[in-house]
């Protein structure tokens, strides 16, 4: 009697495993649970302190009504308008946005909310909003110019960093440092070249600003840096770019209060608060159409991996089970046969 080879025996056992309707269904279900967790953990991102694409009513004051929940300190200048703004290359803005009217210049305009964000006295803090201008009015021409955003403690006088903008034949950004009092400042370093030293005020031009306040130990040593239009989105920092002091009193307050300041007529979208540059220069994301297809991909393959390994091994250990159970019954056999043969034997 010839018996059947091992790969024989492994073919047909591979058949057997797959033919099985209860492991494909296995398979798949394993697969499916795989995928749902893949496309999860895609979709999670890095938590912001704060975060507002002005998703509100239009034509309502920003901090009354559906933006009160973030927002306080309702001033007339500060109007919901339909649309969004958008800058190449940063995530897809949603909602509308936050347009100024020309007006008095002062800090004491509409505000965060107190405990809408964490208050901050260490590390790094980044403020990253886009900016369109309207009007040259409103943008004096001397010293610090006017304010446009200032980053304060939770109550007035408290400031620690400031963006401004100063008209001096151009419109130009700059960054200002405080001591956590507004009757004076620290320092403030303006562009002098680049877009951020000659911005339009066109209304359809839209600029991506992004500042930080880094507290550094020692004294007298913090840093405010501003960048305009930055050509590393959702990475490291960009290296230019950018104007920064260190000089001066540092802030001796926390970081807990974001206020957008009376003055130049402007319009503010997309603005966020987090703890490192990644989280304020969010990039583009791909297709949902394609997470699907990669996920489905790479679980595919983890899965398959995982069960043709385990397929293999049984299949080793059946074939290996099937040759003793083959080898015994034909040493029985020809056992059987001598004993028949030596029985007919004269």
């Amino acid at each position: 009697m010839r018996s059947p080879s091992v790969q024989q025996i492994e073919a047909r056992l591979m058949e057997v495993f797959f033919g099985n309707r209860r492991f494909r269904m296995a398979v798949a279900t394993k697969l499916l649970a795989a995928v749902v967790v893949l496309l999860c953990l895609s979709d999670a991102q890095a938590a912001l302190l704060f975060y507002d694409g002005f998703d509100y009513l239009a034509n309502e004051r920003l901090g009354e009504s559906s933006s009160s929940a973030m927002w306080s300190n309702h001033k007339d200048p500060f109007t919901i308008v339909s649309g969004s703004l958008q800058y190449p290359g940063l995530k897809a803005s949603t909602g509308n946005r936050v347009n100024i009217q020309t007006t008095a210049p002062s800090l004491d305009s509409v505000r965060t909310l107190d405990g809408a964000w964490p208050s901050q006295s260490n590390g790094v803090l980044y403020v990253s909003f886009i900016l369109r201008l309207h009007s040259i009015a409103g943008i004096r021409g001397a010293k610090e110019g006017t304010s446009l955003v200032t980053v304060s403690d939770t109550f007035n006088n408290a400031e620690l960093l400031g963006i401004n903008l100063r008209n001096d034949g151009t419109i130009k950004l700059g960054v200002v440092k405080y001591p956590s009092s507004n009757t004076n400042i620290s320092s403030s370093d303006f562009f002098s070249s680049g877009q951020g030293a000659n911005l339009s005020v066109d209304g359809s031009t839209t600029y991506l600003i992004i500042a930080k306040y880094e507290w550094v130990k020692g004294k007298n040593n913090d840093v405010v840096t501003l960048w305009v239009n930055p050509t590393t989105l959702g990475a490291d920092e960009d290296e230019g770019n950018k104007v920064y002091t260190s000089v001066g009193e540092d802030g001796t307050r926390s970081a807990a209060r974001l206020t957008l300041c009376r003055g130049p007529n402007v319009n503010i979208d997309e603005l966020r608060i987090g703890q490192s540059w990644a989280d304020v220069t969010p990039t583009i994301e791909p297709s949902q159409k394609w997470k699907v297809v990669i996920a489905v991909l790479a679980c595919g393959l983890i899965a398959a991996s995982f069960w043709i390994t385990y397929l293999r091994r049984k299949v080793r250990e059946r074939s290996a089970a099937l040759v003793a159970q083959i080898q015994e019954r034909q040493k029985v056999e020809q056992q059987r046969l001598m004993e028949q043969e030596r029985a007919h034997r004269p």
